[in-house]
């Protein structure tokens, strides 16, 4: 899962699924992967990428679903499933 939003990044990791990017230090993770995830997770994000690159970043971390806030554009490939009217954000399908 790939999210852009500090609340839902931080609750949903305490709910088992895997984030591209984990929210804390994680001791089983390389600090150096830690940083290439996160900046993995920003360039998906980045209005700019391509959708060759969102691709690429899909298929190494395996990601199925977006969680966005109401300020992140969602990207074109996505399917969005749902929205929450109170917190305006949105949950999208990819890969």
């Amino acid at each position: 899962m790939i999210t852009d939003g500090y609340y839902a990044v931080h609750a949903i990791a305490g709910y088992g699924p895997d984030l591209a990017a984990p929210a804390w230090p994680d001791p089983s993770l390389d600090e150096r992967e830690r940083r290439r995830r996160l900046a993995d997770v920003e360039a998906y994000l980045d209005p700019g990428s391509t959708r060759a690159e969102r691709a690429a970043i899909v298929r190494r971390y395996g990601v199925r679903w977006l969680l966005l806030t109401r300020w992140q554009p969602v990207p074109e490939e996505a399917v969005v499933v749902t929205w929450s009217e109170r917190t305006g954000e949105v949950l999208a399908r990819v890969g």
